[in-house]
């Protein structure tokens, strides 16, 4: 499926949720219930529904809390650390750790690597105390990136095998796999409308109460800005924004980012400054934006074509912004300082 694509030419985007319910009053609109919490996935997790739902929520909480614990590669004894301690023999894991992990691989794939799993021997080296802050010595980044090979991540029968010194890293995969799966205790339960935000991981359950689409908005990613460039409506799909400006530090002047280049072992120098992802799927949009980030605008395109369902935009570093054609007229300009160049 060959794909069309517009551009805009603005800013850099950074994902913001716009509730709007403009010409329905008060009466008519009952009011979103949010719930909260802020120490799961290293981020916020927030679930409003228009029904309180407590015991629900509760069992949404819990289930994320549950991924938090068995997928974090902080923790000692969970399936993530059996695997990278493993020594290169197989270890079963449950299911759904062994499907996610088929599709990380997949993506891996199809992306040449720009998205690894096993990425784990070098995001380490950047982290202290599991925040992004450090910047490695040249021979440590040279042993790690020997040590990153999708390829050498085998799957068979329910096990898992690394080889000696790998490591798998979820962390750009579990914030898109727990947001599908509130999705799933919800729609298991009857509700069929709610906004999830898993860190700027956004799910737009269903309508809104007055039946229109959830408004998603998208604003300049600079520090410090909070102007709208526009916002895209969406109905029971995944908003998943990459770039730059999310997680950062400067040292000596120079400003490293967190998404990695596998290849390289430091910040991807890609010509891109953010990546939005439209998907069904949390997860693979998850997957796609740190992809397609470290790929580039033009092998983005070509990676994005493999997915006929997704839809993206890509922000340049000349800040001018692609739109695939799924996209089209779904999206409003907030802002007249921007325009549409056809």
């Amino acid at each position: 499926m060959k794909r069309k694509w517009k551009k805009i030419k603005c800013f850099c985007m950074l994902l913001s949720v716009i509730l709007a319910q403009a010409g329905c009053s008060k009466q008519e609109i009952p009011k979103l219930v949010t719930t909260t919490q802020t120490d799961l996935l290293g981020t916020a997790i927030s679930i409003s529904l228009y029904q309180d739902a407590k015991e629900i929520r509760e069992v949404c909480m819990e289930k994320v809390a549950d991924i938090d614990k068995r997928m974090s590669a902080n923790l000692e004894h969970n399936e993530i650390a059996q695997i990278n301690n493993s020594e290169g023999q197989p270890v079963e894991v449950e299911k759904d750790v062994y499907q996610l992990l088929e599709i990380a691989k997949e993506v891996s794939e199809k992306s040449d690597g720009g998205f690894d799993v096993t990425i784990g021997a070098l995001t380490t080296l950047w982290k202290k105390d599991g925040i992004f802050s450090i910047l490695p010595e040249e021979e440590a980044i040279l042993k790690g990136k020997e040590l990153v090979h999708y390829q050498d991540l085998d799957l068979q029968d329910g096990k898992v095998t690394l080889k000696k010194g790998m490591k798998l890293d979820f962390g750009g995969i579990a914030k898109g796999y727990a947001c599908d799966q509130v999705v799933n205790i919800l729609k298991e339960n009857q509700i069929n409308s709610g906004l999830l935000d898993f860190g700027g991981n956004i799910y737009a359950l269903g309508k809104k109460e007055d039946n229109s689409k959830w408004k998603v908005g998208i604003k300049t990613p600079e520090t410090g800005a909070g102007d709208l460039l526009c916002a895209v409506e969406v109905e029971d799909k995944s908003v998943v924004t990459s770039g730059v400006y999310e997680r950062n530090f400067i040292q000596d002047g120079v400003t490293y980012h967190h998404l990695l280049d596998p290849k390289t072992g430091y910040p991807s120098e890609s010509d891109l400054k953010s990546v939005t992802v439209i998907a069904e799927s949390s997860t693979l949009a998850d997957c796609l934006t740190t992809a397609i980030y470290v790929l580039g605008l033009e092998k983005g395109k070509e990676l994005l074509k493999e997915y006929p369902q997704v839809e993206g935009i890509f922000v340049t570093k000349e800040n001018e912004v692609f739109l695939s054609e799924g996209i089209g007229d779904g999206i409003q300009l907030m802002n007249e300082d921007y325009r549409i160049v056809k």
